[in-house]
């Protein structure tokens, strides 16, 4: 597959093809902290009302990796970014942060926030690539030091 078989464009948060892609990427996420305290996890599900902006990457009529810019706890953050296993080591993951950044920007926002887990190395390694900056935990993530691992990016 070639960078032409993919299409990079809006999302609809109640896109089923979507929906179904999260869902993947939470179980697989969710053993990766089996062994951990997850009780200082005080993160309440994203709703649609919180979505400032959805991308999508498809590959036909599925979609492959996507990411979202939600409006949760006074902070823009980027949420949900995560892209189908047989379809990594692509660039997608990095194709979808870009577009999102470019989508803040058209909106005004100067500045995203995001979370991920210690153990998601590949996405820890990507934002920082991207010149995202380690911060302390914040909003929902800030009685919870030793799961997350939080960045911020100015983007204006």
């Amino acid at each position: 597959m070639t960078a032409s078989d993919y299409l990079v464009g809006d999302g609809d948060w109640d896109d089923p093809a979507l929906i179904d892609l999260l869902r993947r990427s939470a179980e697989e996420v969710l053993p990766l902290y089996a062994e951990d305290d997850l009780s200082k996890q005080r993160v309440a599900p994203l709703v649609r009302e919180d979505v400032v902006s959805v991308s999508v990457v498809r590959r036909g009529e599925e979609v492959v990796a996507a990411g979202v810019i939600a409006h949760v706890h006074d902070a823009f953050e980027v949420k949900r970014l995560t892209v189908a296993s047989a379809h990594r080591r692509r660039g997608l993951a990095r194709i979808v942060l870009r577009d999102l950044e470019r989508r803040a920007a058209e909106r005004g926002i100067v500045r995203l926030r995001l979370q991920t887990g210690f153990r998601q190395d590949a996405a820890i390694a990507l934002y920082e690539s991207e010149s995202w900056h380690p911060i302390a935990p914040f909003g929902p993530y800030s009685d919870d030091d030793l799961i997350s691992r939080c960045f911020e990016k100015e983007i204006a």
